[in-house]
């Protein structure tokens, strides 16, 4: 999702990490929802593997992300999203 201000596509280094924010916002899932095939969190999975979330491909500043999903038996999970810098981090929320 792009370089690191520092490092600029080279191997990571401090001074890149020095300025990264982690986002972890938590979600509950309603399924209901979700026009995927399966049942439960399998439908919200299925929506993951389907490519939804390139949507996040553009955000200024995001390096990466990713979803966790439960625990087990429970529709909730949690996002995480690593910026680059503080500034990116606010200016997404």
């Amino acid at each position: 999702m792009g370089c690191w201000p520092v490092s600029k596509g080279g191997p990571i280094c401090f001074e890149d990490l020095k300025c990264a924010r982690l986002l972890m916002p938590t979600f509950d899932v309603d399924t209901s929802k979700i026009e995927c095939e399966g049942e439960g969190m399998d439908k919200f999975r299925g929506l993951l593997a389907s490519g939804v979330t390139s949507y996040w491909c553009g955000v200024p500043g995001l390096y990466n992300k990713w979803f966790t999903i439960g625990p087990d038996g429970a529709n909730s999970g949690a996002g995480m999203y690593i910026f680059k810098t503080k500034e990116d981090c606010d200016n997404y929320c």
